[in-house]
C-alpha cells in the first residue's frame, strides 16, 4: 500500500514525479502513461524519529493527565503521592512539549501545500475528534453533581463546537481547550505565509519572530503585537519550526543560535507562569530550577527525535495508534477526573486514579474511532461541496523541486 504520496513537478515537465512510501522505504516514482514505475529509492522512512515524535506527543498528553489527576484533583494530601508531588506538579509543562511538536509538524504539513489545502487538512485533523470530545465532555460534566458543568448551557456547548468560544462570549466546556486557541493562532500565521508565498523565506520569518518575542519579553510592545506573535508561547512553536528545518537540511550556526534563544525565552516564561499552575506554597527555588530543567529536556528530546539517533523497537503502526490517541486523550481526560476523582469523598487513591486513567483512554479511543472515521468523512464531504475553500487564495505557484500534497494521505503519522 502506498501512502504519504507527494507530487514533485520538475521544471515544465508535465509528467509529475511521485514520492511515496512502501515497505519502509521511500521511492521516487515516475507516472507515465501506463503503470507507475519505481525509478529510485531515495530515503528509508522507517525512521525512528517519527515513532519518537508520536511517543513524545503521547508523553505530553499523559503528563498533563497525571498533573490533573494527582495534583489538581487531590483535595487532601495522599501518603502515596507525597514522594511524587515534586514531579507531578510540573505535568502541565507537557503543553510546552505539545507546542514544540506542533511547530515541527505544522510546518512539515504546510511545506509545499496550497493555502486552501492546508486549511482543509487542519479542519479535518482537528474538528471531528474535537466535536466528539465536546459532546462526551458536556454529557459527563452536566450529569456530575455539583461540578462546573452545572453552569453549561446548550448555547455554550454549541459555541464550543467552533473551537473559539472565547471570542463568542462563551466559556470553555473544558478548560484544557485554551491551548487550541493558541494553536489556531499559529495555524493562521502559517496560512498567511502560505497565502503570501512566503514559505521559501520561512527561516527568515522564524528568526524575526524569535527576535520580536525577545524584545517583547523585556519591553511592552502592546497587546496587538503580543497577540500576533503568540506571546509568551511563540518561542515554542518557533523552535519546532527550526527543528523541522534541521530535519530537512541539517544544522547551521544560525539555527543553533535561534534554538538557544528560543530555549532561553521558553524557560523564562515557563518560570514566570508557574503561579498560574501551582499553589504558591509549591513554588520554591527547586521548583523553578526543575521547571527550567524540564523545558530543556523537552528541547533535547525533540532534538534527539529529529536527528534520529534514538533507536526504538516499536512498529510505525503501533506508534501511529498511540499518536492518534494523544489528541482525544488530551481533550477528554478531565472526564475521568470528574467521574472518579472530583466526585469521590476519598479522592486521589491509586485505584481511583487508575480507574480515571482507564476511562479516559477508553473515551479517547471512542472519540478517535468516530472522529477519524464517519465524522471525518462527513466533514470532508461537506468541505468538498462548499465554495468557501475554493474562494481561498491558491498562494504562490510551486517552485522547482517543491512538493505539492494533493490530499491528506491516510498513512500520515504526525501531520
Amino acid at each position: 500500500m502506498l501512502f504519504q504520496t507527494r507530487v514533485l513537478y520538475l521544471n515544465e515537465n508535465p509528467s509529475p514525479r511521485v514520492r511515496a512510501t512502501y515497505g519502509g522505504s521511500e521511492f521516487l516514482l515516475l507516472r507515465e502513461p501506463g503503470p507507475i514505475v519505481m525509478i529510485a529509492a531515495i530515503k528509508d522512512t522507517a525512521n525512528p524519529r517519527f515513532v519518537a515524535l508520536d511517543l513524545l506527543r503521547f508523553l505530553a498528553a499523559a503528563a498533563v493527565m497525571v498533573y490533573h489527576f494527582t495534583y489538581i484533583a487531590v483535595r487532601e494530601p495522599q501518603p502515596w503521592l507525597v514522594a511524587w508531588q515534586p514531579v507531578v506538579k510540573h505535568g502541565y509543562l507537557g503543553v510546552h512539549l505539545f507546542f514544540i511538536i506542533s511547530g515541527f509538524v505544522i510546518l512539515w504539513s504546510a511545506r509545499g501545500r496550497q493555502p486552501r489545502s492546508f486549511v482543509r487538512a487542519r479542519l479535518l485533523r482537528l474538528y471531528p475528534e474535537f466535536w466528539i470530545s465536546v459532546v462526551i465532555s458536556a454529557l459527563i460534566f452536566t450529569r456530575a453533581p455539583g461540578g462546573f458543568g452545572d453552569s453549561l448551557t446548550l448555547k455554550a456547548i454549541l459555541l464550543n463546537l467552533t473551537m473559539v468560544p472565547q471570542y463568542l462570549g462563551a466559556e470553555y466546556v473544558d478548560d484544557v481547550y485554551w491551548t487550541l486557541g493558541v494553536e489556531i493562532k499559529f495555524y493562521v500565521i502559517t496560512w498567511t505565509l502560505l497565502a503570501l508565498g512566503q514559505m521559501r523565506r520561512i527561516e527568515a520569518w522564524i528568526y524575526a519572530w524569535i527576535f520580536t518575542l525577545a524584545v517583547s519579553s523585556v519591553t511592552d510592545t502592546g497587546a496587538v503585537v503580543r497577540s500576533l506573535i503568540i506571546f509568551p508561547y511563540g518561542a515554542l512553536f518557533a523552535a519546532g519550526g527550526i527543528f523541522f528545518l534541521v530535519y530537512e537540511s541539517g544544522w547551521s550556526a544560525r539555527r543553533i543560535a535561534a534554538i538557544a534563544l528560543a530555549l532561553v525565552l521558553s524557560s523564562y516564561h515557563a518560570v514566570r507562569a508557574m503561579q498560574g499552575f501551582m499553589d504558591s506554597s509549591d513554588i520554591t527555588d527547586i521548583a523553578r530550577f526543575s521547571t527550567v530543567g524540564i523545558v530543556c529536556v523537552a528541547f533535547a528530546l525533540i532534538s534527539v527525535a529529529v536527528v534520529g539517533r534514538v533507536k526504538l523497537r516499536l512498529s510505525v503502526a503501533v506508534a501511529a495508534t498511540i499518536g492518534s490517541l494523544t489528541y482525544p486523550l488530551y481533550l477528554l481526560h478531565n472526564t475521568g477526573k470528574e467521574l472518579f476523582l472530583r466526585c469521590s469523598a476519598s479522592g486521589g487513591t491509586p485505584a481511583l486514579v487508575l480507574s480515571a486513567t482507564i476511562f479516559s483512554i477508553c473515551a479517547a479511543y471512542v472519540a478517535m474511532r468516530l472522529g477519524t472515521g464517519p465524522v471525518r468523512r462527513l466533514l470532508a464531504g461537506i468541505l468538498d461541496t462548499l465554495p468557501l475553500l475554493s474562494a481561498l487564495p491558491r498562494g504562490a505557484k510551486a517552485k522547482q523541486g517543491s512538493f505539492v500534497t494533493p490530499t491528506e494521505g491516510g498513512g500520515e503519522i504526525s501531520r
